[in-house]
């Protein structure tokens, strides 16, 4: 789908020379809040390789579960994708990504606690499908630099108070 020819005309975004338009990456370097956006997932991403190998020897270990069973946590992250659409449509629908995606590294925190301190075997992965689903999904969907609103909408900002 294309943009309306009034849309293009005045858009510095759809029609400005290759000079007048910032990529991503400048973009991302350029402003504070999408720097710190993508060292926290940076960040997130380490840490979850980091803790994934150690999540199937707990679960075999702590709440003796068969390593087959172990294995199967891992399907718990198929959820990602419906927590996805939700998360989405709530962000696109009310705007505030910012403040989703603070709540989403609270939840974070709390579904790895809740993890932690689990004492049934059904624990950790109600909690994974759930609340590390939506947390995981909302910091995905909602990360300032990786939308693509966000990023035309600065864009545009940037152009109009450039020198």
């Amino acid at each position: 789908m294309t943009a309306p020819k009034a849309v293009e005309d005045s858009d510095p975004v759809l029609t400005g020379s290759a000079a007048e338009r910032m990529t991503p990456l400048r973009l991302v370097l350029e402003t504070p809040l999408y720097r710190g956006a993508t060292v926290a997932m940076f960040l997130s991403g380490l840490g979850f390789s980091a803790a994934a190998p150690q999540i199937a020897s707990f679960l075999v270990h702590e709440l003796h579960a068969s390593l087959t069973v172990a294995g199967l946590y891992y399907l718990t992250s198929l959820t990602a994708p419906i927590a996805g659409y939700l998360v989405g449509a709530r962000s696109d629908r009310t705007g505030r990504r910012l403040g989703l995606f603070r709540v989403c590294a609270v939840a974070g925190f709390l579904g790895w606690t809740g993890i932690a301190f689990s004492t049934q075997l059904w624990m950790p992965f109600v909690v994974s499908a759930i609340v590390l689903g939506f947390a995981g999904a909302a910091r995905r969907r909602c990360s300032p630099p990786f939308t693509t609103r966000s990023v035309r909408a600065q864009r545009r900002a940037m152009m109009a108070w450039s020198p």
